[in-house]
């Protein structure tokens, strides 16, 4: 009877496991099913479109995540000028290069001084000019060069020195009997590296003198330059070789007192080659009246000497490197 009573009991209990593990696969199996569910509907927008999983960018940031951007400057730009490209003045950014000097723009090259070079020049027969004339050269240096101070304030006085050697500065030919001279300079001019401006000028004759002013506007700012050009010529002894014909020295010394702002460093000195004979003209100021500027640009209707000429003129920056400050002397200043 035992016997049996335990069989029942062994017999309830396995089937109370095996009933206890079908609802336990069961219940598995229905996680799994939710979990995949879940799987799903994440993936999916409510209305079934499939979504591209997010990817996270360098900083970890959701690449759906509101980016931060800093607002695009609304440009207020300046100009450029000689100094500086073109500018914003509430960023600093800046467009291109710096505008390029008159003399840049026309592919001249304008060297720092001291005038150091040699050019032709004619010297001929004061009887007959136009037909009996010679080329030989002329030789400019620059001897001195400084600054000095100015009562005037804002203002300093610049000084240059140059000489002109003319070799030879006279001949006498024996066997024609002539004698070819050269007592005219008008070979020098003085410009305005920015702007290619003339100071105003007259050819010279002899000893002589002149003095003039002008205002460069150069980036909207106003110079007001002024100077003073005096030559001087020294004639040497005549020295003759065994068939009589005689040669002589000529020598030219040109005095320039510019009195200019401070800060204003574009002075040019020109010197150019005279190849072919022209009346001196000592009346007519050129660059007074109207403004003229350096003449760079060959036309159609020049000679093919009026271009060479303006190819071989030499231009020479004098003040854009430091000079010597000397103090103005006594009486310098009522001088000038």
């Amino acid at each position: 009877m035992k016997k049996n009573i335990l069989t029942l009991v062994l017999a309830v209990t396995t089937v109370a496991m095996i009933a206890g593990c079908g609802k336990a696969q069961e219940t598995a199996s229905g996680n799994a099913e939710e979990t995949a569910q879940t799987q799903e509907t994440t993936g999916d927008n409510a209305d079934g479109a499939e979504q591209e999983p997010e990817i996270a960018d360098g900083n970890g940031n959701a690449a759906g995540a509101a980016q931060t951007q800093e607002p695009e400057c609304a440009h207020e730009w300046v100009e450029a000028t000689y100094a500086a490209p073109k500018t914003c003045k509430l960023c600093g950014e800046t467009e291109g290069e710096p505008k390029q000097s008159y003399f840049d723009e026309h592919g001249v090259s304008v060297p720092d001084g001291p005038v150091n070079c040699i050019v032709d020049y004619i010297y001929y027969n004061l009887n007959d000019p136009e037909t009996y004339c010679r080329v030989g050269d002329a030789v400019y240096t620059q001897t001195d060069c400084y600054a000095e101070p100015v009562d005037e304030e804002g203002y300093q006085n610049v000084y240059l020195t140059l000489t002109l050697a003319l070799q030879p500065g006279c001949y006498y030919d024996a066997a024609e009997n002539i004698e070819y001279l050269n007592f005219t300079a008008s070979g020098v001019g003085v410009y305005d590296w920015y702007t290619g401006r003339k100071l105003p000028a007259r050819s010279t004759s002899d000893d002589d003198a002149q003095e003039y002013a002008v205002t460069l506007d150069i980036d909207g700012v106003s110079y007001e330059v002024s100077y003073s050009m005096q030559i001087s010529w020294e004639q040497g002894n005549w020295v003759y070789d065994e068939t009589r014909n005689g040669t002589s020295s000529m020598t030219g010394t040109f005095q320039y007192v510019f009195r200019i702002p401070e800060g204003y460093d574009g002075l040019v000195c020109s010197v150019c080659p005279w190849r072919e004979y022209e009346e001196p003209d000592t009346e007519t100021v050129s660059g007074l009246d109207e403004a003229e500027y350096a003449d760079l640009d060959p036309t159609d209707e020049e000679t093919e000497e009026d271009k060479k000429i303006v190819e071989d003129t030499r231009y020479f920056r004098i003040n854009r490197t430091e000079i010597p400050v000397r103090e103005a002397e006594a009486g310098t200043e009522d001088e000038t």
